[in-house]
């Protein structure tokens, strides 16, 4: 609804206006329904909490990971391992692992190696203490322990004979691993700081020859861990012991024949122990609910609270542990207090939860949910979890099919974003992002439609104490770094494009569409007349086009120049091919593509849209009289004497707000047809290749005169 008026004139509305966009994208509405603070579309940009519209940053290639952008790379996982003697960023591709410092430097964990099975799943992972524990090894299905000691990782097997197979969906709360077991559809508990792996030390002055010490046994330190009857271990200097005799923590002599060597005083030997046991005994698994409905999901949230999600319910566990002595035989999870808080939606996958403050934010079937808000509702009997209804249009658009278990989730810098597929796509490819600060959508981040980000996981680095980064693993193979810690006295253009393979910058093609502003309609009798657009220390190339009454209209500016007013003004030049066969999409960077002789020059990183749909990307510059141009094919095939427009002419605007900082820009609406509702839809220009990405856009207004007039009598 309009919102301004005159008291002069019978209170007759006078003009509209787009007053911030601290509302965010609200697309789910009719568009003349938003208030003056939302818009129906934000594309790669990030409305601030001062309402000013800008650029989102980029993200770049943080390590050259594989060597590849191939976007058929098995990227599985990614985790910011940090102990007092590692800080790496740790990556999970196909079955391999590899470590990345914070120069970029990249370096498979050797012991790792084929560690992982085959690539069905994402990998999961937790950290406790100086551990990280993997699921699952490839060889047996159990879980593995890593950990970094000395110079060297060293991987161990957990000995378990009682282990979640094939493990999921791993966290750590209050120093112990929480592991869902998907064949019998139960949450196993490991021991409080567990250590997979253990020695074995001789304890005997004189070491031991080879032989049977079946009887005799071997005086040993005391164990740390329990041996089993018929294990191997094998001593550091070759000794190879087949025990007969299962021992105990705490005991000093085991049973065997040792073979292959002797073993000498303080000997050791390194050997394998079990996640899910304490004082000898298993520690009983436990089910939620029935038991019956699929796990889908665990987050460790405040305190001992572990959140279990299933496809249409939410669980909370009170996971308080019990004394090692209580826990004797093995019921260390039969206090455990487990409550259902949702019997009507839960989260489609694990990594689509996002912990904010103490609330979660997660993707549920129906939308992105609140926990509190969920719990409330089942309370109280109403519809208030779901917070995406602004976004419902692109929660819809989700493949909700075939790929939305792929969603991934995080919260970083007041925002919590949620990398989905969308459309037909089985990867993701769309960033939904929310402010916490303003509860609103702050609209999707995708990037240049020939360049999507794709984050298949996320993880915040903190190398050596300095401030924190995100970044994402993206599914073109490498790991990207959000440029958002970079100062904004300090940003160059770069930082507002994406980077994939360390050289190649690109346009993230941002655009917004504002809210619907009323003209000619019966509470507001008034005509278009004109319309200004304010920036703020804004420098970007954009393009305006009006959309009147819901259809894209004459654009009304062309590469207008944001920090400085200059545009283009006309389109006097035409790109036609020449060539009878035409030319399919593809790749033209070297083989070309003939075209009549150029009536203009054309500038490497334009993009020309030509008649029947095509878009080319060119790849270098072009000279006037030129008959060949050079680039990369998309959306559509060419035809011969098919035309692509191109702008020549350029001219500056005054500005009519003389200031350093803000710039503002009036422009005339009465060339157009009459209408009834007026959007503007906001574009970076195409075939930008100055120095200035960045845009600013504080506010827009659309003003009119009135039709009719009546004074009072």
């Amino acid at each position: 609804m309009p919102v301004y008026f005159n008291d002069a004139v019978d209170d007759i509305l006078l003009y509209d206006r787009q007053a911030s966009f601290i509302g965010g994208q609200v697309s789910n509405f009719r568009e003349n329904l938003l208030n003056e603070s939302q818009a129906e579309l934000i594309k790669d940009m990030s409305p601030e909490i001062s309402g000013v519209l800008k650029t989102r940053r980029g993200f770049h290639r943080f390590a050259n990971l594989l060597g590849s952008t191939s976007s058929s790379v098995d990227m599985r996982a990614m985790h910011f391992f940090d102990s007092d003697s590692r800080e790496r960023v740790i990556v999970a591709v196909a079955r391999n692992l590899y470590e990345i410092e914070s120069n970029g430097t990249v370096t498979a964990i050797s012991p790792a190696a084929n560690a992982l099975p085959a690539a069905v799943n994402p990998a999961y992972m937790c950290q406790v203490a100086d551990k990280m524990y993997w699921s699952s090894d490839a060889s047996t299905s159990k879980i593995f322990e890593l950990k970094y000691s000395g110079s060297a990782w060293v991987k161990t097997n957990s000995t378990d004979t009682v282990y979640p197979a094939n493990a999921k969906y791993l966290i750590a709360n209050s120093g112990r691993v929480f592991a869902y077991d998907p064949s019998g559809n139960q949450i196993f508990v490991s021991t409080i700081l567990p250590s997979l792996a253990a020695v074995v030390k001789i304890n005997n002055g004189g070491g031991y020859v080879i032989g049977d010490y079946t009887t005799s046994g071997m005086v040993v330190d005391a164990l740390t861990i329990g041996l089993s009857s018929g294990q191997t271990i094998v001593f550091s200097g070759g000794g190879s012991l087949l025990l007969s005799a299962a021992a105990v923590e705490t005991d000093t002599k085991i049973y065997g024949t040792l073979a292959d060597a002797a073993v000498a005083d303080d000997e050791e030997a390194a050997v394998g122990t079990t996640l899910f046991t304490m004082g000898g005994a298993t520690i009983n698994p436990f089910k939620v609910g029935t038991g019956a409905e699929t796990v889908t999901g665990m987050y460790s949230w405040v305190g001992f609270n572990v959140v279990v999600f299933c496809e249409n319910s939410i669980y909370l566990v009170d996971t308080n542990p019990l004394t090692a002595a209580a826990a004797a035989a093995g019921n260390a999870t039969s206090t455990f207090k487990i409550r259902q808080v949702s019997n009507l939606s839960g989260a489609v996958s694990h990594r689509a939860i996002a912990q904010v403050g103490e609330d979660l934010i997660f993707l549920a079937r129906d939308g992105v949910r609140s926990l509190k808000r969920t719990m409330a509702e089942e309370m109280v009997a109403e519809q208030s979890g779901v917070i995406s209804y602004p976004i419902q249009d692109l929660i819809d658009s989700i493949n909700w099919g075939s790929a939305a278990q792929k969603a991934t989730a995080t919260f970083w810098n007041g925002f919590a974003l949620f990398s989905v597929p969308i459309l037909s796509s089985t990867e993701n490819n769309c960033v939904l992002a929310y402010s916490v600060d303003t509860t609103s959508w702050i609209g999707y981040w995708q990037g240049n439609p020939a360049y999507n980000i794709k984050p298949v996981d996320f993880c915040v680095t903190a190398f050596n104490g300095y401030a924190e980064k995100l970044l994402a693993l993206d599914k073109v193979g490498n790991p990207l770094e959000f440029r958002d810690y970079v100062a904004p006295e300090s940003t160059v253009a770069t930082d507002f494009q994406d980077n994939f393979d360390g050289s190649n910058y690109r346009d993230t093609a941002w655009q917004t569409l504002t809210r619907g502003m009323t003209f000619g309609d019966q509470l507001s009798p008034k005509s278009p007349e004109f319309v200004e657009w304010e920036f703020d220390r804004s420098n970007a190339k954009v393009d305006i086009i009006p959309v009147l009454d819901g259809d894209d209209a004459e654009r009304l500016i062309t590469d207008l120049e944001t920090g400085v007013g200059t545009i283009s003004l006309a389109t006097t030049g035409a790109v036609t091919i020449d060539n009878g066969a035409g030319y399919a999409i593809g790749d033209y960077t070297s083989s070309g593509i003939a075209v009549d002789s150029l009536p203009i020059a054309l500038s490497s990183g334009q993009t020309l849209f030509f008649s029947g749909g095509g878009r080319l990307s060119l790849s270098a510059l072009a000279s006037i009289g030129a008959t060949t141009i050079y680039g990369t094919l998309a959306d559509a095939a060419l035809v011969d004497n098919e035309e692509a427009e191109v702008g020549t002419s350029a001219t500056t605007l005054p500005f009519t707000l003389s200031d350093a900082k803000v710039r503002r820009f009036r422009y005339s609406l009465t060339q157009y047809s009459p209408f009834r509702e007026l959007q503007f839809r906001l574009l970076q220009s195409t075939g930008d290749t100055s120095g200035s990405k960045y845009v600013s856009l504080r506010s827009i207004h659309a003003g009119g005169f009135m039709d009719t007039m009546e004074a009072d009598l």
